[in-house]
């Protein structure tokens, strides 16, 4: 597989978190801050192509913004779509706190079992 090459600029505002719980509040007010922003590199938002969680992408939609179908977060892998647009990644998708606790569990306890079935080996050299 190929290596990726980085072409373009990337932008990245921290005004606002984009979480899924910050972009379903005053999301009219969020989108066009978006529009805004971009208006502002003398950019238009619809010559870009929207990457978001996949329950919001008909807000989106909604908003003039064009939207890829496919993809979405969770849901990026093995494409080749974007290739050569424009795109806009609009959210943070942040792991839940209780499947976080679940891998901590679920990797200490491995870690513990291996360490514990080597320090029972005997080894003869």
């Amino acid at each position: 597989m190929d290596y990726i090459d980085y072409v373009g600029n990337i932008l990245q505002h921290i005004a606002h978190s984009f979480s899924r719980s910050n972009l379903s509040s005053n999301t009219d007010q969020k989108l066009q801050y978006i529009k805004d922003s971009l208006k502002a590199r003398g950019k238009n938002y619809t010559d870009c192509t929207v990457l978001t969680f996949k329950n919001f992408k008909s807000l989106f939609k909604d908003a003039g913004f064009n939207v890829e179908d496919n993809m979405h977060f969770g849901n990026t892998c093995g494409y080749d779509d974007l290739k050569g647009k424009n795109i806009i990644v609009c959210g943070t998708p942040h792991i839940p706190e209780p499947s976080l606790k679940l891998f901590a569990i679920l990797i200490l306890n491995v870690l513990f079992i291996v360490t514990f079935l080597l320090s029972k080996q005997t080894l003869f050299i």
